[in-house]
């Protein structure tokens, strides 16, 4: 069985560059550049893990993270925030609002895939 994973993501190329990565890991990969859908992405596949940018057009990741943590159905997906901003403040309000790891872009794959390993065990 192939361990899910879904991007929440506003820039195509990053959407592109980790769908190509992890689907070579062999992840099965779905995702949204469209914040205001996510949630109910989220619900349909039923990803393992999410990736999720902070800063998004629409709905931003914080409160699509607590969305899903007050859902049953998704509240124990393990959620990673990928972001371009390395601030303390910030980092620390997305433990708070219960996500499961913090990277910054750009960032390593290889700290990527050793998170989801962790996480995913």
């Amino acid at each position: 069985m192939h361990r899910k994973v879904f991007i929440i993501e506003d820039d195509e190329h990053m959407i592109a560059n980790l769908s190509e990565l992890l689907e070579f890991e062999g992840f099965l990969v779905e995702s949204t550049s469209d914040s205001r859908s996510a949630v109910d992405h989220v619900r349909s596949f039923q990803p393992h893990l999410i990736l999720s940018d902070i800063r998004l057009p629409g709905i931003d990741g914080f409160t699509i993270l607590d969305t899903l943590r007050l859902d049953p159905q998704t509240a124990d997906i393990p959620f990673v925030f990928l972001s371009g901003r390395n601030d303390s403040t910030l980092i620390r309000s997305a433990t708070e609002h219960g996500a499961n790891g913090y990277l910054v872009k750009p960032f390593d794959i290889r700290q990527l895939l050793t998170l989801i390993d962790h996480l995913l065990v």
